[in-house]
């Protein structure tokens, strides 16, 4: 779909929406990727209204937008950082009548995503789509996976409302219109290479978490839940038995935290979440990061930890590959199995030549990924739909 698209970005100034049932203050790759898309609108001279559910840990940042904070919402029983925005199809027309948009982008496909659908229809606004989670994948790990046939129906039948859908690696756009999704084009993820850094790196960080100055780092970043291969990990890290001075630190929270404190583990460390400059200084101060996930479409992290100076271990699914270059930024693990991530993970730890050329090698490509030249293609696709209004 690239090759439709306009060579450049005009000026003219557009009215954008963004509606999304994630943003800040949560802390996850699309409120992030969001963050950083709407600076890039305003940078370019454009206007943004958000609609977004109201949150419990309070209003995001208003960084020169309007906010639209009234949607109530409940959380998921089993997952408490879903949530499920009490919005209706009046509603958002209201709200968008009040805005008058020239484009509405929807992060997201639960009741505030078809909501926006519905009311964009009825007042003739055009609609980019973002998809970014594979929600079916995920079923299986909450013993949901009959759903998943009619989950790809909802999901297909959705982005195919739209003049564009934007997914963030080709992969992913083979993937999807693989199973029917039309008009699918690629917008990929970019790294604030200013905010995560080497320079970050606190040499006392070790000592304030009780971790010996010799021990190597291997960090995790994100949800803890199942669909994120996390047990995987930790069993591979358990069996490594001591036999390399290392600590596992996991840094997030989310359902699985509870069975893994009850493991009782003393080389495991949760710290929580964290936010801001804490946790660039941990990604910067870990050695090797872990991403054992293997339902992303991307993971933001990966990169944020490549920034930081941290080369990845990975499997080798989609995803994952599309960033990390298998012995040039990290390494792409073969085989599905704690065995085969635990002899990685084994390899890396005693090759300290190897660690420090694919950090070398993390920290180049991250170097190249910024937001700005990133952005531009979700800023050119809002060029071209804008002239259906």
């Amino acid at each position: 779909m690239s090759s439709f698209l306009p060579g450049r970005i005009t000026h003219r100034a557009l009215r954008i929406c963004l509606v999304t049932e994630t943003f800040f203050p949560q802390v996850n790759g699309v409120s992030r990727a969001l963050g950083e898309l709407i600076k890039t609108i305003r940078k370019e001279g454009h206007e943004v209204f958000l609609l977004a559910p109201r949150y419990r840990e309070g209003d995001p940042p208003e960084a020169g937008y309007r906010f639209r904070k009234d949607f109530p919402a409940l959380s998921l029983p089993f997952y408490r950082e879903i949530l499920l925005p009490m919005a209706t199809p009046g509603m958002v027309r209201k709200a968008l009548l009040s805005f008058d948009p020239d484009v509405l982008h929807i992060a997201t496909e639960g009741a505030l995503g078809l909501s926006a659908m519905r009311a964009a229809a009825k007042v003739g606004v055009p609609v980019v789509t973002f998809y970014h989670t594979n929600f079916p994948e995920y079923l299986p790990h909450y013993r949901l996976g009959w759903l998943e046939p009619a989950s790809w129906s909802y999901l297909r039948w959705f982005h195919n409302h739209a003049r564009c859908t934007l997914v963030p690696t080709v992969e992913m756009r083979e993937n999807l219109q693989s199973k029917g999704f039309e008009n699918v084009d690629v917008w990929g993820r970019g790294v604030d290479t200013g905010c995560f850094s080497p320079s970050r790196r606190d040499v006392n960080l070790k000592r304030i978490m009780g971790i010996d100055p010799e021990e190597l780092i291997f960090l995790y970043v994100g949800r803890l839940a199942p669909e994120k291969n996390l047990m995987t990990m930790v069993r591979a890290f358990a069996s490594l038995d001591g036999t390399v001075p290392a600590r596992l630190v996991l840094v997030g929270d989310g359902p699985l935290r509870k069975d893994l404190e009850k493991m009782g583990n003393p080389r495991i460390v949760l710290t929580g979440y964290k936010h801001g400059e804490e946790l660039t200084r941990l990604f910067a101060s870990g050695d090797v990061f872990l991403f054992p996930s293997l339902t992303d479409t991307f993971g933001n992290v990966t990169q944020e930890a490549m920034a930081s100076g941290l080369p990845v271990i990975a499997f080798n699914v989609r995803g994952p590959r599309s960033i990390v270059r298998d012995f040039e930024t990290g390494i792409l693990v073969g085989e599905i199995s704690e065995k085969a991530l635990a002899a990685v993970m084994m390899d890396i730890a005693r090759n300290g030549d190897l660690l420090f050329s694919l950090g070398q090698g993390a920290l180049e490509f991250a170097r190249s990924r910024q937001w700005d030249k990133v952005n531009s293609v979700c800023l050119k696709w809002y060029e071209r739909v804008a002239r259906f209004r």
